[in-house]
């Protein structure tokens, strides 16, 4: 019991750090403690005075709500106003461009397409979450490239949108579904991709893509997200033509893949 109210607490003190409409991911569960290879696997989404968190280890799978006293939230400044991100916003430095391209196999033209900048103030690459409608920003998504407590801050200026990144490709009539931008903006050369913005899919994601258009829906989450993936796979064959599951041959991320795997793997779909 003691360890449970630790881990409540602990929940309650990490949502009250995020502003208004804002989630975080890649935090350690306080109830898993990251199980045995010490994983990262915790996101925590905030409403105004409420918290959702879902631990993504199959074996953990902890997950509910928590509320947040409403004090604390005019202690976090809200960045949700309708012209979105609101500090200055630069191109990305040479050091973080090579990073890039040494972690991600990351090249101008995938920054292009992502429409990627740096944030001077937060020190995090600043990603654009992409509606399926073009040109039009949902909110964005702060990466950090230091091994920092959370990798990812992820604001929606709306938070009744399905928090789902777009990048299509006209030339074809395949949508690739990954966890995160970097992976679909990769992915985007071959293929229409969408992030999903962590390992959830609900019926709300999948029929926002099924609005994009696409007749084929290939799910290529990472390996541990498999079984994620599988139970997902009714939610799309009710509303697609043909559906691929290829996140049981994934050995590491899209992004993580040189050119050539990432090509064989797409061909597979």
């Amino acid at each position: 019991m003691v360890e449970l109210v630790e881990a409540s607490l602990g929940l309650k003190a990490m949502a009250a750090e995020l502003p208004y409409n804002s989630q975080m991911s890649g935090l350690k569960c306080p109830y898993c403690n990251g199980g045995e290879n010490n994983e990262y696997s915790l996101s925590v989404r905030r409403d105004y005075n409420q918290a959702f968190y879902q631990c993504h280890r199959v074996s953990c799978n902890e997950k509910g709500s928590i509320n947040i006293n409403t004090s604390a939230v005019a202690q976090s400044p809200a960045m949700t106003s309708s012209n979105g991100y609101d500090k200055p916003l630069v191109a990305l430095p040479t050091h973080i461009k090579e990073e890039l391209s040494k972690r991600w196999f990351v090249q101008d033209r995938h920054i292009e397409i992502g429409k990627w900048k740096w944030a001077e103030e937060d020190n995090r690459i600043y990603m654009p979450i992409m509606s399926r409608i073009p040109n039009k920003e949902l909110g964005w998504v702060l990466r950090s490239m230091q091994p920092v407590k959370s990798k990812t801050l992820t604001t929606l200026v709306d938070a009744t949108t399905a928090a789902l990144s777009f990048y299509a490709n006209s030339a074809s009539d395949t949508l690739i579904v990954v966890e995160d931008i970097p992976s679909a903006v990769r992915a985007s050369l071959y293929v229409s991709s969408v992030a999903v913005l962590g390992t959830s899919i609900t019926e709300n994601k999948v029929s926002e893509m099924k609005q994009f258009g696409a007749g084929h829906v290939i799910l290529a989450l990472d390996k541990d997200a498999t079984t994620k993936a599988a139970k997902a796979m009714p939610l799309f064959v009710s509303r697609f033509k043909k559906v691929s599951l290829l996140s049981h041959k994934m050995s590491k991320d899209l992004k993580d893949m040189p050119e050539d795997e990432l090509v064989s793997l797409i061909k597979d779909g």
